[in-house]
């Protein structure tokens, strides 16, 4: 049996990379611009359940994965994670007894932050304009978030307790 860090570890590894290939999949020209941002949501969901223990190393991995995905410039989504994944840590302490749909409002906040990164980056260095259609993806993600919850929250209990307890 594996340690519980470990488990932590291999579990947040796992969702992550759903997260990724998620985040990587085509989708219609229409339907395109309300892509989630599948990444930042579980990042930020992990950082919300284990502040201390999901590592920066894992935003940066998955940061360096989504700008590869992206084709964007090398460190511009790591940057945004690494940033969402230390605010996240920091304002913990705020959110410890809230339940997890009720983190609804920090999360839209952080993944707001995280697209206004992109948005300024686009602007500054592409002389590229999103418009509108950028922050569809935010809307989408906020939508996202309660089933993600659902999905998550048995998954951190059974990391919490080990595999085989109630």
């Amino acid at each position: 049996m594996l340690p519980r860090i470990w488990r932590l570890n291999l579990l947040a590894v796992a969702t992550l990379a759903v997260a990724a290939v998620l985040e990587a999949w085509p989708l219609p020209v229409w339907l395109a611009p309300w892509q989630p941002r599948w990444l930042a949501a579980m990042l930020i969901f992990w950082c919300f359940a284990y502040p201390g223990k999901i590592s920066f190393a894992l935003a940066w991995l998955f940061g360096l994965i989504s700008d590869l995905f992206a084709g964007s410039w090398l460190g511009v989504h790591v940057i945004s994670y690494c940033a969402v994944a230390f605010l996240s840590a920091r304002f913990y302490r705020t959110l410890q007894l809230s339940a997890p749909l009720q983190k609804i409002f920090p999360a839209g906040l952080l993944l707001a932050g995280h697209l206004a990164y992109l948005h300024l980056v686009s602007l500054l260095f592409f002389q590229f304009n999103p418009g509108l259609e950028h922050w569809y993806s935010w809307l989408s993600s906020m939508l996202v978030w309660p089933f993600l919850c659902l999905l998550l929250v048995p998954l951190q209990r059974w990391n919490d307790n080990g595999p085989g307890m109630p």
